[in-house]
């Protein structure tokens, strides 16, 4: 008769071999936390130089190709009334004539559609296709309508939407590289991680678009009240600054504020 075999030990919860196995994850996650922060220190300095050069180094021709698609994806939307079309092409075709030479390869094929919405929201693709919504045109008077449309002009003068695409890919195909075959916790890290990241040239995009949209007022002797007033008037998300993918509209209405006064 064979001896049966002595029973597996069970380490009780809380046990030593249970306690050590919880520190030993919260070791690995502290360690997850430091090298995810470090690449996208690194992400911070390396990625948006080449992301430039990238971009910096393919033709205005490749912005047209992504417009389509975009243009595509807006096809279904419903068109405003003649009239706020009207109006919106009238301003549009001011700030185009505005922007200069070396940046109008950007906008040669450029338009502008009022879309009948009630968010007060407009949009850019490559290429210069602008959208408006309805929501907006309705919280703006012309001049601070036109200084919305100058600063989606700058998106696609400033390549904005390739310059995030690349961005993307390079960020992917550099995490992936460095991290190999990741588990769900670190997939999870890394995402949020690189959202962050997107989150934060976004924001310093808006303010780069902001102020080519000062420079076009500038030059063409705008009134820059209309566009205080309306981000005055603008909602505030409540989400916190780093979860935001636009500059506070106060501060915004500040900044300009303080140009007009040194005008």
């Amino acid at each position: 008769m064979s001896t049966p075999p002595a029973p597996a030990y069970q380490d009780p919860q809380g046990g030593f071999f249970d306690t050590q196995k919880r520190r030993s994850f919260t070791v690995e996650l502290v360690v997850i936390g430091a090298v995810i922060a470090a690449l996208l220190g690194a992400a911070t300095l390396l990625v948006q130089p080449l992301t430039r050069a990238i971009v910096a180094a393919l033709p205005a021709a490749v912005d047209e190709k992504l417009a389509e698609v975009v243009s595509l994806s807006m096809a279904q939307e419903k068109r405003a009334s003649p009239f706020e079309q009207a109006r919106v092409a009238r301003l549009f075709a001011e700030v185009l004539a505005a922007v200069p030479p070396e940046h109008r390869a950007y906008v040669a094929t450029a338009t502008v559609v009022a879309i009948d919405n009630d968010t007060m929201n407009a949009m850019a693709s490559p290429g210069g296709h602008v959208f408006v919504y309805t929501g907006l045109m309705d919280l703006a008077d012309d001049d601070g309508l036109r200084g919305v449309l100058a600063h989606e002009v700058a998106h696609a003068v400033y390549r904005h939407g390739l310059q995030g695409l690349v961005r993307s890919q390079l960020l992917n195909l550099g995490l992936a590289w460095l991290l190999g075959d990741v588990g769900e916790l670190e997939k999870l890290v890394v995402g949020q991680g690189a959202s962050l990241l997107s989150l934060a040239y976004s924001r310093a995009q808006e303010d780069e678009c902001d102020g080519y949209a000062l420079q076009l007022a500038d030059a063409q002797g705008w009134s820059l009240v209309g566009m205080v007033k309306l981000y005055r008037a603008f909602p505030e998300s409540g989400a916190p600054e780093l979860l935001a993918t636009h500059p506070d509209s106060a501060e915004r209405a500040r900044r300009i504020e303080e140009h007009l006064a040194r005008r």
